[in-house]
C-alpha cells in the first residue's frame, strides 16, 4: 500500500512496520525507510493513495495526447500532399480520416 504524508511525499509499505519514501521533492530523501510509526509522528498524518483513479487520469491524458498528435498527423498529411499531382487525391483524403476518426475515437475514450 502506498501513503501520502502532509509535504506530498509517497511512502510504501516495504517490510513488516517500515516504510520507505519512493516519491519526493527532496531527491535525496527518495528511497529513505523508517519506522511507520516514525514516519505518522514527523510527517503525518498519512492518507491512502487510492491508484485507480491516479492511473485512470494517466491513461485519459495519454489518449488525449495521442489523440492531438494524430489529428496533427492527419492535417498535416492532407495538407502536404492534396495538391500533389503524384498523389491520388481519394487515397490524401482516406489516410486524413483515418488519423482523424482514430483521434475522435481516443479524445472520446478520455472524455474531451
Amino acid at each position: 500500500m502506498k501513503y501520502i504524508d502532509r509535504d506530498g511525499d509517497t511512502w510504501e509499505d516495504h517490510s513488516g512496520e517500515l516504510l520507505k519514501c519512493v516519491h519526493t521533492s527532496t531527491e535525496s530523501f527518495a528511497g529513505f525507510e523508517m519506522q511507520r510509526c516514525d514516519v505518522e509522528r514527523e510527517y503525518g498524518p498519512l492518507r491512502l493513495v487510492d491508484e485507480a483513479p491516479l492511473m485512470l487520469g494517466l491513461a485519459r491524458t495519454i489518449r488525449a495526447e495521442v489523440a492531438s498528435v494524430l489529428q496533427e498527423m492527419a492535417d498535416d498529411a492532407y495538407s502536404e500532399y492534396r495538391w500533389r499531382e503524384d498523389v491520388d487525391a481519394d487515397i490524401c483524403y482516406r489516410v486524413h480520416e483515418l488519423f482523424e476518426s482514430k483521434a475522435k475515437a481516443l479524445r472520446a475514450e478520455a472524455g474531451s
